[in-house]
């Protein structure tokens, strides 16, 4: 795992842990794999707004991203993208789409990840796409790796 610029090394119980933004990344890990694996697939719901007193429905729809995803992304935004993006590469594809639609969510748009999540099906998610040249998993790694500038 590539070592973040702003860690730093702390002695922990006699151990040295990689610490980001005061929680140490395997934490960070942990937590963020919790939230994915309970997530059955993205929920995807309509953004409602209050307009002239009335509920109304605001299209386009959007990826919901648990609310623990958020907060931790809010903390540590290279590590969570990290875990989902590996998660995203070496998953069963109904957990990859997950892992990179909310790592889409979190990096670009929830608009945009609810294309992911609607098109492209776990079947053919690693069959090569001609066109792209590439598999869709690979198509949606790279895009986020690109929305955060790691290619």
């Amino acid at each position: 795992m590539t070592i973040l610029i702003l860690s730093i090394l702390i002695p922990l119980a006699g151990l040295w842990a990689v610490v980001v933004n005061d929680a140490p990344a395997a934490e960070v890990e942990a937590k963020v794999r919790g939230a994915l694996y309970k997530s059955v697939a993205p929920r995807i719901e309509p953004e409602v707004r209050e307009v002239d007193g009335k509920r109304v429905r605001v299209p386009p729809d959007r990826v919901v991203v648990p609310a623990v995803l958020q907060e931790l992304y809010k903390k540590n935004p290279k590590v969570v993208v990290e875990v989902l993006l590996r998660v995203a590469d070496g998953a069963r594809p109904t957990d990859s789409i997950t892992a990179a639609a909310f790592a889409l969510s979190l990096v670009d748009s929830p608009q945009v990840a609810v294309v992911m999540v609607e098109v492209f099906k776990a079947e053919t998610y690693d069959t090569l796409n001609e066109s792209w040249k590439q598999t869709p998993r690979q198509h949606w790694i790279d895009l986020i790796r690109q929305k955060t500038g790691k290619q």
